[in-house]
């Protein structure tokens, strides 16, 4: 998955499983592993992780809709402001449900 900043872009692996409404997993940057919770419903996607070290503990809040094994929104950076991020489904990877 990739994050668009006003000056940049990060690439991290973002692993979910699909539990009814519930979406769990991980999501993972070049420092760090974090847990992954949120919902599904219907198409439209919302899910947080927390990142940074322990000085400086970020929540990363993903709000956006998925269409054809790819998702896409905006996301909040707790007091550095707002991204745009898009997710797509790596080919031959088994999907849930």
């Amino acid at each position: 998955m990739g994050l668009r900043y006003v000056y940049g872009r990060s690439d991290y692996t973002l692993s979910l499983a699909q539990d009814g409404n519930a979406l769990t997993g991980e999501l993972t940057t070049s420092y760090a592993v974090s847990p992954v919770d949120g919902t599904i419903s219907g198409s439209e996607v919302a899910w947080e992780a927390i990142l940074g070290d322990e000085a400086n503990r970020t929540p990363y809040r993903f709000s956006g809709t998925l269409t054809d094994g790819a998702m896409g929104g905006k996301v909040t950076l707790g007091e550095f402001g707002r991204a745009d991020w898009e997710a797509h489904r790596i080919p031959g990877t088994r999907e849930q449900g």
